[in-house]
């Protein structure tokens, strides 16, 4: 499993990238180009993005621009997620709602409750690794 390193260039990027991560409490912020999406699959984490700080846990998801500053501040001891990092290039190229994309850009993140679907999406995620 991946963990955030705090050695890594500040805006750096991650690329078109999927793996299974586990928090660690992150000493300095991180901010990437890059659209992430998070799937928490077990436990809970406590991030702090663009100044607010947002709960979030297992069974849910949360979409967000990463190039707002963000940074794990809490986590339970049995916490995993997903993180999907997706290129903005790409991600404007699909041409999702405009709506949908505007909420991104502007840096607000999107948590959705997806416990019903937990177990698909995460073979959803398992094939994109």
């Amino acid at each position: 499993m991946r963990q955030f390193e705090a050695s890594r260039d500040v805006a750096a990027p991650y690329g078109l990238a999927c793996s299974l991560w586990t928090p660690t409490l992150m000493t300095r912020f991180d901010k990437h180009r890059e659209v992430e999406v998070n799937l928490f699959v077990a436990g809970s984490i406590q991030y702090w993005i663009g100044g607010r700080t947002y709960e979030i846990a297992a069974g849910e998801a949360a979409i967000f621009w990463a190039d707002v500053p963000h940074q794990v501040i809490e986590f339970s001891p049995d916490c995993s997620y997903y993180v999907l990092t997706i290129p903005i290039g790409d991600f404007m190229h699909w041409q999702l709602p405009e709506s949908f994309v505007k909420s991104i850009l502007h840096g607000e993140p999107l948590l959705y409750r997806i416990s019903q679907t937990l177990e698909s999406d995460t073979e959803r995620f398992l094939n994109w690794i």
